[in-house]
């Protein structure tokens, strides 16, 4: 049985708070902090008292809410690990949040004193704990619609702000000709130089502004479901490529010469599914450190589902009653935005992408429409002016109002029925000409050896469409200028990572009905050992 230090070390062991603490720093940690047992929907903290403790979750959740003086906000469910109360203490005041245990918890007391002389001792776990502050701040700013309603944020990240400061170079260069030509009306009194020198300032300041933002809206996130890279370019195009946390492979770090003096690299994680390049990020170390952390801890939960199902086939198996596990506490009601839906007909007139029960569906992008349908579109205005003007008869006006007509529905049935299909457990591209043949292709998601994004020229990015290119066994699909490529590919991946979990599961029971037969056997035996049916009884 575990004592409390051993219990308390295990969670410091396993945070990556500590990960740069060795064993002989653990251990003296761990026989300075005691464990706290609240009751469950016990307050531990409350909104706008002082700090004068922080918490790290051993045991069971705490909910943090935050009040706006007419209710209370559900803010985040925390998990064992997790720690909360920290950033009133870093910034001496008071806590902006309250925080109510769930049932069974146990939490880790760090006082005031101790953290103080925690920071003084250990400055990388200051560092470490002001990461995540930043990371609060700016989720609290920023809104994401992707996340789940329990999903929470533990890292955003941009990259490392020298390079913010490499990219201004070309700015820079720009003001300095700018300069340069100012100086040069000055003392000519040309008044040309003083023109291209407004121009050249104009040019800067836009591409400054352009850099700034670009370099801004670029983010890397980790939740304790997933890691994103979210890349936005304003007016052009938003990509999100994530990936679950289980089904991480391994994490790496490559940094330059520079990157070492400066303080960045990039970490490369790579999953079942491909790899995501975090690039140019400054602690890239406490990046990995954080990443391996909740990855094991979704490697954990996913152990103790497993096994929790194992613990009730077994009681059923003897006859014991279910057992039911200790919920989180109730969550606070959070408000839900009412998103504005178009009618039905209109939405599917239009729309390039469709969800109707378990089925995806993609269509090419509006401006594949556009292209076919221009030259049909001028021909008709053409028509009608003939027909407002008179110049032909009705007859003929008639005749080339309903061939042009044709044309038009002709082109744009093509582009309707031009659809790529994603189900629980298939792909599909099918085309379907007007009035002609259909060909329809499928594959089964299991078969999928790798998946990639590639945008069309310019105009592509502009508008962000694209060709998403699936191998399958050999065979390629392309889901060829849809919109959102890359959205596209996360859900493939999503579909194909829901696959696996039912198979998964499926495999699990059937090992667990195997349990449960084996326990039948088991109990049959104890109860005729001697076999008495056999023996004529």
């Amino acid at each position: 049985m575990y004592s409390p230090k051993e219990r308390i070390r295990d969670t410091l062991y396993k945070s990556s708070l500590f990960a740069d603490l060795d064993d002989a720093e653990l251990n003296k940690l761990a026989d300075e902090y005691r464990l706290y047992f609240p009751e469950n929907g016990e307050r531990v903290i409350e909104q706008d008292e002082k700090a004068d403790r922080f918490y790290l979750i051993h045991h069971g959740n705490v909910e943090l809410l935050w009040s706006n003086g007419r209710e209370e906000i559900s803010m985040a469910m925390l998990e064992p690990g997790d720690y909360f109360g920290e950033e009133g203490l870093m910034h001496q005041r008071t806590y902006q949040i309250s925080a109510i245990a769930g049932a069974a918890t146990a939490l880790i007391e760090i006082t005031s004193s101790q953290y103080k002389r925690l920071v003084k001792d250990h400055p990388e776990v200051k560092r470490a704990l002001e990461m995540v502050a930043t990371t609060q701040e700016m989720a609290q700013k920023m809104r994401f619609d992707w996340l789940a309603e329990d999903e929470n944020v533990y890292i955003i990240a941009r990259r490392h702000g020298f390079i913010l400061f490499a990219r201004m170079f070309g700015p820079l260069a720009i003001w300095l000709v700018a300069g340069l030509l100012a100086l040069w009306g000055w003392l000519s009194g040309l008044s040309l130089p003083w023109v291209l020198a407004s121009i050249c300032l104009a040019i800067g300041i836009l591409w400054g502004i352009w850099v700034i933002l670009d370099w801004r809206n670029d983010y890397y996130i980790l939740t304790n479901d997933r890691i994103v890279w979210l890349e936005k370019v304003i007016a052009f195009y938003e990509n999100r490529q994530e990936a679950p946390l289980y089904t991480i492979l391994s994490t790496d770090i490559s940094t330059s010469q520079l990157g070492r003096i400066v303080g960045y690299g990039d970490v490369s994680v790579k999953t079942f599914t491909g790899e995501i390049i975090i690039g140019q990020i400054g602690s890239p170390q406490r990046v990995v450190d954080l990443i391996e952390e909740h990855r094991q801890r979704s490697t954990e939960q996913q152990k103790i589902e497993s096994m929790g199902a194992i613990r009730q086939t077994v009681r059923e198996s003897i006859g014991l009653e279910r057992r039911k596990p200790p919920g989180p506490p109730s969550r606070s009601w959070r408000k839900k935005e009412v998103k504005f839906k178009m009618p039905p007909v209109w939405r599917d007139f239009v729309h390039m992408r469709m969800e109707q029960n378990d089925t995806i569906t993609y269509r090419k992008h509006w401006l594949i429409l556009f292209y076919r349908t221009w030259l049909p579109l001028l021909v008709l205005i053409g028509v009608i002016y003939l027909t407002i003007r008179q110049f032909v008869s009705p007859f003929i006006e008639v005749a080339l109002l309903l061939m042009v007509l044709f044309w038009l529905w002709y082109q744009y049935t093509d582009w309707r029925n031009d659809i790529f299909q994603v189900s629980k457990d298939k792909i599909f591209d099918i085309n379907r000409k007007p009035l002609g043949t259909e060909q329809r292709r499928e594959a089964s998601l299991a078969n999928i050896l790798s998946l990639e994004v590639r945008r069309v020229g310019f105009i592509g990015m502009l508008f962000n469409y694209g060709n998403v290119i699936i191998d399958v066994g050999g065979t390629n699909f392309v889901f060829e200028t849809i919109f959102d490529p890359v959205r596209a590919q996360q859900e493939i991946f999503g579909r194909i990572d829901e696959m696996k979990q039912r198979k998964r599961m499926q495999e699990d029971q059937k090992e667990r009905n195997r349990l449960s037969e084996w326990f039948g056997i088991y109990d049959d035996e104890s109860q005729n050992p001697y076999n008495w049916e056999d023996m004529g009884y």
